[in-house]
């Protein structure tokens, strides 16, 4: 199979690069700001760009993972946030549709409200935020000018080890290990999800030629303090450092869904892999950072 990741110096798309390979699928990768040597340069929101190396590679899948993840900035400039969140998700469905590549769009649970969750694929959307919306919106363009040959894959707070250090359980675990404090709402539940079990799940479904919404998360139900205690507990940090707040006392630009997460029932049907539990994930983590440190 040949693919094409858009956005493969980023978080997931580094570990779906990584996964894409070892499957012995031909797989070319990109990046815009983070420069590396095995990948190719491109400016995602340039359509003419865009639409060239798309044509070029003519790939089986295009994996649409760049985007611009700052909630509170979608907010407050939403016009700086769009070109990258919608108009070039438009772009890339555009030219799929026209060289028959199949597109796999990366989303989030913040397109659902928090009022319930965890919600399964069949819940009805309704963001509280910018990002949120501009997901959304970014979402129904690909599945009406894709309705046959996409997939739209919404995830929820990643984890894992990262290169270049942003997720927040790296960053969590950096300032517990400078002894720092970290104040984080115990009010906001998701369902944390191993980045490497998102590669394998999203492969798997590109493998099936799947169609449609899929949600590729974590089995855990948990708060954001709860998730961090975890994280502590397993990498030997004092947890009385995690100081629990509401998400209301944080005073954010952009709302939050409370009660996010999500249910990952039609990828069951699709995917041999399980994605692992938060306790089987932080110890694989564990694991790979001691190995890591002996080699």
């Amino acid at each position: 199979m040949k693919a094409l990741v858009i956005g493969a110096s980023g978080f997931v798309g580094e570990y779906l690069m990584a996964a894409g390979h070892s499957r012995g699928h031909a797989v070319v990768g990109t990046f815009t700001a983070k420069a590396e040597t095995h990948l190719e340069f491109l400016d995602a929101t340039d359509a003419d760009a865009v639409h060239d190396l798309i044509v070029r590679t003519s790939p089986d899948w295009v994996f649409m993972t760049a985007a611009n993840p700052h909630v509170d900035l979608c907010e407050t400039d939403p016009a700086a946030t769009r070109p990258i969140n919608v108009d070039a998700v438009e772009s890339v469905a555009l030219s799929c549709a026209e060289v028959g590549s199949r597109l796999m769009f990366f989303s989030t649970d913040y397109v659902f409200d928090g009022s319930n969750g965890p919600y399964d694929e069949h819940a009805e959307p309704n963001p509280l935020c910018e990002y949120g919306r501009q997901k959304l919106e970014a979402e129904e363009l690909v599945r009406s000018i894709l309705p046959d040959h996409h997939v739209v894959s919404r995830i929820n707070v990643v984890y894992g080890w990262e290169r270049h250090g942003k997720n927040f359980f790296v960053r969590l675990l950096r300032n517990l290990r400078f002894g720092e404090s970290a104040t984080i709402p115990d009010d906001q539940y998701s369902t944390p999800t191993y980045v490497g079990d998102i590669a394998e799940m999203a492969w798997d479904l590109a493998e099936a030629r799947a169609n449609g919404i899929y949600h590729l998360a974590g089995p855990d139900f948990i708060d954001r303090c709860e998730f961090s205690k975890r994280i502590a507990a397993a990498f030997e940090c004092d947890p009385s450092l995690i100081k629990a707040t509401s998400t209301a006392e944080l005073g954010q630009a952009a709302a939050r869904p409370l009660l996010g997460g999500l249910v990952s029932r039609r990828v069951e049907e699709m995917s041999m892999h399980e994605p692992r539990s938060v306790k089987s994930a932080l110890e694989l983590l564990y694991d790979q950072e001691s190995i890591l440190a002996g080699s």
